[in-house]
């Protein structure tokens, strides 16, 4: 789940990851495939069963044709489990393209890389934000970090949209990093609105 507006996008079954279809700022539509896992075995299942299928359904009709009602059935039954297995390979293929579930835009930087990896069910693919949200982590010097929680209100304006403020909330304050001064730094995430999807997420530096 998480926020209204965020969605991860997981993949039900392991496998090597084949292609990546998307990068960090790329703009989907829900259902878009984002990823493609291996699925060359799944394939020339899919074929053989549909291959077997075909020749049982030939058998079946032949055999009710002579009126032989022994083979007829053994065709019959042959028919149904080569139907139920083609219909198996089918949503395994399915399982194996990782889609977007909702419209948005992918905010998880060095997605591409992902292509060559061999993951397990359940892996964290990526993360996809509504249009009009924009995730942005920052970094906040120690010193101000007990300002900020988890739900606290931010304001943030961009250089490119000097006349615009973007409201929106503080999702987590992340791990500690070291700042080019010598001291320390809080990445910080927070989800503002983006009415029109005119800014995109990222890190400010």
């Amino acid at each position: 789940g998480g926020p209204a507006g965020r969605r991860l996008v997981t993949s039900e079954v392991g496998g090597l990851v084949e292609r990546v279809f998307v990068r960090e700022g790329s703009r989907v539509q829900a259902g878009e495939e984002l990823a493609q896992l291996q699925d060359t075995a799944d394939r020339l299942d899919l074929v053989r069963a549909r291959t077997e299928l075909g020749l049982a359904q030939r058998a079946l009709s032949d055999a009710e044709f002579r009126g032989d009602t022994v083979a007829s059935s053994r065709a019959r039954l042959d028919v149904e489990r080569y139907t139920a297995e083609a219909q198996l390979y089918n949503q395994r293929l399915e399982t194996s393209r990782l889609r977007s579930p909702i419209a948005g835009v992918v905010v998880t930087p060095h997605v591409e890389e992902k292509a060559g990896e061999r993951v397990q069910p359940g892996y964290r693919f990526c993360e996809v934000v509504e249009q009009d949200r924009m995730a942005v982590e920052m970094r906040v010097p120690e010193t101000d970090i007990g300002l900020v929680r988890a739900g606290s209100p931010v304001a943030l304006q961009l250089n490119s949209f000097p006349t615009v403020t973007f409201h929106g909330t503080v999702e987590r304050v992340g791990e500690q990093t070291s700042a080019a001064g010598g001291g320390q730094d809080f990445l910080v995430r927070a989800l503002f609105g983006n009415s029109g999807g005119r800014a995109r997420g990222g890190v400010i530096w």
